[in-house]
């Protein structure tokens, strides 16, 4: 698991070393430090702290050298003393405001105790501007630079709204994908429907250029499950790429924005059809869709916290089945239960999409559990077996 998602207590030396093999180069969320020391140390953690936290979060390896921007080996260290936590928390307390309290982890050396290395992960804030210097400096990370920069006018003015912008365009960007799925001729045919969504939780800046969205969209497409997306060929729209695949019984819409929406959304039923939720559609579609975004992410080379949701609406008396065949034929159909209260269903999770990477299968059936329960699968040992069978196909 990466020291980018592992508990901060249970990292070792042995997770620094296979991570610095790994020879990734220094970027907005990773800097080496050969030691502490600097003509003002404390400046110096602060000013690096407090921009990982206005930018994306990230690590500081202190203890390991670099070359060519890439960690050098073999790991050289530095002297361990005690009170190294106490002086990282000391130094984000005293000298950034408002206050950012990173993790710290100091890893001896398995064969040598007086040597150590601390890591310092830093989680992206929705307080910034964080400050230093008396409250007169604010720095960012950017990619192209190892060391933290002095923020723009323009950057500065959005730190200091940062969150309500960022929510405001991630409401803005769901909602003109509902709006467009709702415009879809065929929309007032169907009762029912199923939908996720992937986005980051603050999207401030495109991800990818518009121009190069569909080559992104192809290079990161799936092949699980009948693939995901459906199409190589694209409609465009303001910010997005779109697939609409319309039949007479089936309405799939699908939408990629360039800053990072990935939204998906499907019939269930006609108004005249039974109301049946196929478990292996919803199953799978979630699947598809999450691996997709992994790729896209990782692509586009955006790490941040993102916001994973499954909804199903207009579906109340409708059941739950678990057919034979993952089509949806009626041979050997079991009933598994039923949305008898709730007219729609709505899940979340936030994770980082380094989480998204380490834990994939872990949220994947956390997000079954949920479903299931929901749609009144109330025993445990029941829900497990459906999951085990959900995986087998």
């Amino acid at each position: 698991m990466s020291i980018f998602v592992k508990p901060i207590n249970e990292i070792e030396f042995k997770d620094v070393e296979a991570f610095c093999a790994e020879q990734i180069e220094e970027n907005h969320r990773i800097e080496y430090k050969k030691t502490f020391s600097s003509k003002d140390e404390k400046k110096q953690i602060a000013k690096e702290i407090s921009s990982f936290a206005n930018t994306n979060g990230g690590i500081i390896l202190v203890g390991v050298g670099e070359k060519d921007r890439k960690p050098k080996l073999p790991i050289e260290g530095i002297d361990y003393v005690e009170g190294f936590n106490e002086k990282v928390t000391s130094i984000a307390l005293k000298n950034i405001y408002p206050p950012v309290f990173p993790e710290t982890k100091v890893c001896k050396f398995g064969n040598n105790l007086e040597k150590a290395v601390v890591v310092i992960r830093v989680q992206e804030s929705d307080e910034t501007p964080h400050t230093v210097e008396n409250t007169t400096g604010i720095y960012v990370r950017v990619d192209s630079q190892n060391e933290p920069q002095r923020a723009r006018y323009e950057e500065i003015e959005w730190l200091i709204n940062r969150r309500k912008k960022a929510v405001e365009n991630r409401e803005r960007l769901l909602m003109r994908a509902e709006e467009r799925f709702d415009n879809q001729p065929t929309r007032k045919n169907f009762e029912a429907f199923q939908c996720v969504s992937i986005i980051p939780v603050y999207p401030h800046a495109p991800l990818i250029a518009l121009e190069n969205l569909s080559d992104m969209a192809n290079q990161s497409k799936v092949s699980v499950h009948n693939g995901f997306p459906l199409t190589s060929q694209y409609k465009t729209s303001h910010e997005s790429i779109i697939d609409d695949f319309v039949l007479d019984q089936f309405l799939n819409y699908t939408e990629i924005n360039r800053f990072g929406l990935i939204f998906s959304k499907q019939s269930l039923w006609r108004h005249h059809n039974e109301k049946k939720v196929n478990i292996f559609e919803v199953a799978h579609m979630l699947e598809k869709v999450l691996r997709f975004s992994l790729n896209f992410y990782e692509n586009t080379g955006y790490w941040g916290l993102i916001s994973i949701n499954l909804s199903l609406e207009g579906i109340k008396g409708g059941g739950l089945t678990n057919p034979s065949s993952i089509m949806g034929s009626n041979n050997n159909e079991r009933r598994l239960g039923s949305s008898n209260f709730d007219n729609s269903i709505i899940l979340e999770r936030k994770v980082t999409v380094y989480e998204l990477s380490e834990r994939f299968d872990e949220i994947l059936k956390g997000l079954y559990n949920e479903f299931l329960w929901s749609f009144g699968v109330a025993e445990d040992h029941s829900r497990k077996n459906i999951i085990d069978d959900i995986l087998k196909k």
